[in-house]
């Protein structure tokens, strides 16, 4: 009786170090690096804890909204020049934007949604959704999505800028990412990504903008080739 009582707590402690070091291996078994090169996140991220000055302004853009107000999946961004845009999708596949920012002492709130569901034919790609848009101190912001991919690097020419992932959401044919981009010029022509596509793969893909020819008053020596 007695070995058996031993043999009974020897089990049991195994499978409690077996199962501890299970855990283990789970939790310290990512490869997970960080960011890629050209692609920061930032620590604003969906689902992440919020400061209250976003948590506030998203109520202001709830009431203000008329087209389906944001819910559970949006996400935010802070521009250079302090402005806070949030973004949103709709259950009918449009994507809506709205800011805050403050101009000669009043608070400016201000929604807009796409008049139509984002295209979709199943292809992986990255495409422009909003902007040029001008950023308080003479800066810009444009911002894109990624159906099905994963923006890794961008650059305008041969110059390297910086993508940064506002918020990730269901889309019709797998996760679709919106990143927005900051530039001390507007982005036209066409930006160079490089993504990582959903078998893993990584390849060179442009993100189409205006070329220019409607926009007289930004300087065409700017324009992405």
């Amino acid at each position: 009786m007695k070995r058996d009582s031993q043999r009974r707590r020897a089990a049991i402690m195994s499978t409690a170090i077996g199962s501890a070091l299970a855990a283990l291996v789970s939790c310290g078994g990512s490869t997970h690096t960080g960011p890629p090169a050209g692609a920061a996140v930032p620590a604003t991220a969906v689902m992440l804890p919020l400061a209250a000055k976003v948590a506030a302004g998203l109520e202001r853009i709830r009431a203000t909204a008329t087209d389906n107000p944001p819910g559970k999946e949006w996400g935010h961004y802070q521009d250079e020049g302090g402005t806070i845009w949030y973004i949103w999708p709709l259950p009918d596949g449009r994507l809506c934007h709205g800011k805050e920012f403050e101009l000669g002492g009043e608070d400016i709130r201000e929604t807009s949604c796409t008049s139509n569901p984002l295209p979709d034919d199943g292809t992986p790609a990255v495409n422009a959704y909003h902007g040029p848009a001008s950023v308080h101190g003479g800066r810009w912001v444009s911002f894109l999505y990624a159906d099905q991919e994963d923006v890794q690097d961008i650059a305008c020419g041969d110059q390297r800028l910086t993508a940064r992932r506002v918020a990730r959401f269901a889309g019709p044919s797998g996760p679709r990412t919106v990143y927005a981009v900051g530039t001390p010029w507007a982005v036209l022509g066409v930006l160079h990504a490089v993504v990582r596509r959903p078998d893993g793969t990584t390849a060179p893909e442009p993100v189409r903008f205006s070329d220019g020819s409607e926009s007289a008053h930004v300087s065409f020596e700017h324009v992405c080739a």
